[in-house]
């Protein structure tokens, strides 16, 4: 990246995760504050998908172009925390960046995980989630979905608190952003900005919620055509339909909440709190 690096515009923070853990919600919370300014793309996937090239480092950096000067910068892809080489990535590229990632009950997150990428049409709808359950436990670390290993939140920590201060590194759940919105964004606006301490309005029940449970009826068509200027709102009324996923089974809930248990112990001890409720 060289001395291209050091002439552009770079992120002052990345939020990296967890998947279907709020992220979405956040980025809309944080876009409202005049201190923070976040590319108005989502999940730029430049750590986990591009190669080192300068042309590539050069087109990321573009992203952020249109930043005003006077505020702190960044993105969100969830994807960064899950994916083994992005750690390192970003610690070489962006040594000082400011992390931000939201934890959700990895049983919860599967569940969500696994209806998100059925009603857009990445996993067959014919197939279940306990069949899903059942292969990804058999073929630990498949490329497919990883819906399973993207909840094994103690392992993908420990590979930035390797390279990363923890002052850089904010870590809260999706259970504390949903009680009490306000605090939790506000949390994040100081650890992104330190010097202004800036401060964020929200009271229960204002956090937004984005990312709606809605099933794409054409989804190779769908996702050509919500890129399209404003063609958003028709494309969603017109292509889409809400869809509420199915309470899980209660031995599926069970089989989970005992494979997830090593690594939520082991998550605790990084947190430095309980994480039983994630057991009821």
């Amino acid at each position: 990246m060289g001395d291209s690096q050091t002439a552009r515009r770079v992120p002052d923070f990345l939020i990296i995760g967890a998947q279907k853990s709020g992220t979405s919600s956040i980025v809309k919370a944080l876009s409202t504050s005049p201190q923070v300014w976040i590319t108005p793309k989502k999940e730029l996937h430049y750590f986990n998908r591009q190669i080192d090239a300068p042309e590539s480092w050069n087109r990321y950096c573009d992203e952020f172009s249109q930043a005003p000067s006077n505020c702190r910068v960044g993105e969100a892809t969830p994807d960064y925390l899950p994916k083994p080489s992005c750690a390192r990535r970003i610690h070489d590229a962006l040594p000082q960046a400011r992390l931000i990632i939201c934890l959700r009950n990895p049983v919860d997150r599967a569940h969500s995980a696994f209806w998100h990428a059925k009603r857009l049409g990445h996993i067959p709808r014919s197939m279940s989630f306990e069949s899903v359950l059942d292969r990804d436990t058999r073929e630990f670390g498949s490329p497919w979905t990883n819906i399973i290993e993207n909840g094994c939140y103690s392992t993908q920590l420990l590979r930035y608190l390797s390279l990363f201060p923890e002052e850089q590194i904010h870590l809260l759940l999706f259970d504390d952003l949903l009680l009490n919105p306000g605090e939790a964004i506000s949390g994040i606006l100081r650890h992104i900005d330190r010097e202004n301490s800036p401060e964020h309005h929200l009271s229960e029940g204002e956090l937004p919620h984005l990312n709606e449970a809605q099933r794409w009826i054409l989804p190779q068509l769908t996702k050509k055509l919500l890129r399209l200027p404003r063609g958003s709102r028709f494309v969603r009324k017109t292509l889409t339909r809400r869809e509420l996923p199915p309470r899980m089974e209660a031995s599926t809930k069970q089989q989970l909440i005992e494979l997830y248990q090593p690594w939520n112990r082991q998550l605790e001890g990084i947190l430095g709190r309980s994480l039983e409720a994630w057991s009821a």
